[in-house]
């Protein structure tokens, strides 16, 4: 009868260390493969992100292109632009070039900022002597994004500050020849000028250097002078 129980007891307390056993078997190897595991889950996850996010910016830059090929000014006559370079038969370079006014010029950015998405290579700004700017930008094109940072690809800003004149001090000029130069400062600033010289700082540019005085042109085309003699009479 002792017997009996005792096979009994130890029958049971075998069967419930082998199930122990196997519960931390199985536990330990858990352990042991989990971070392998979970590492695992990881790239794929990062994997197929990756993938989903390479199909979307795909699928933006062919709108893209779509839009720059689809790309009009019928109302501006003055713009020529064209594809400069491509691959995979998808633009990847834009020159646009003109000449207008800063106004038409912002107007012309705008529009094309609602469409593209530009990254400005190399950029050419020449003022003409009525007051318009021939300007020459290369772009390259980037993957579309939203919220995108406005730029500002004008030469200067568009709107002209008044012309105050205490900023300005001709300090001298100079003749040799038929070349004229000058030296002047603009809020105590010093600049070396000559006929054509453009200062951004202030959105003007030099018109006449003069034996005695200079002229400049603002942006909105008015004229301001400066002497040096008026100069020289005020410090004193």
């Amino acid at each position: 009868m002792f017997s009996l129980a005792y096979w009994k007891n130890s029958a049971f307390f075998s069967f419930d260390m082998n199930r122990s056993v196997v519960c931390l078997f199985i536990f330990l190897q858990m352990a042991v493969w989990y971070p392998f595991l979970s590492s695992r889950h990881d790239d794929v996850s990062h994997h197929k992100r990756l993938n989903q996010q390479a199909d979307v910016e795909w699928r933006q830059i062919k709108k893209q292109a779509s839009a720059l090929q689809q790309m009009g000014f019928p109302n501006t006559p003055w713009i020529q632009h064209s594809v400069e370079a491509t691959k995979k038969d998808l633009p990847t370079q834009w020159l646009i070039e003109g000449v207008a006014s800063l106004a038409e010029w912002q107007k012309i950015f705008e529009q094309v900022e609602a469409q593209l998405h530009l990254i400005l290579r190399t950029v050419s700004w020449q003022r003409r002597s009525n007051g318009d700017w021939q300007g020459r930008l290369l772009f390259a094109l980037g993957v579309p994004e939203n919220n995108r940072e406005y730029h500002n690809w004008l030469p200067t800003r568009l709107r002209t500050d008044r012309f105050n004149k205490d900023d300005w001090r001709l300090v001298s000029t100079m003749r040799a020849g038929r070349a004229a130069s000058a030296m002047l400062t603009y809020k105590n600033k010093r600049y070396w000028i000559a006929p054509g010289s453009w200062l951004p700082e202030a959105g003007m540019s030099v018109n006449v250097v003069s034996f005695d005085q200079v002229s400049l042109v603002a942006r909105d085309g008015s004229i301001q002078r400066l002497q040096v003699r008026e100069e020289d009479e005020q410090d004193e």
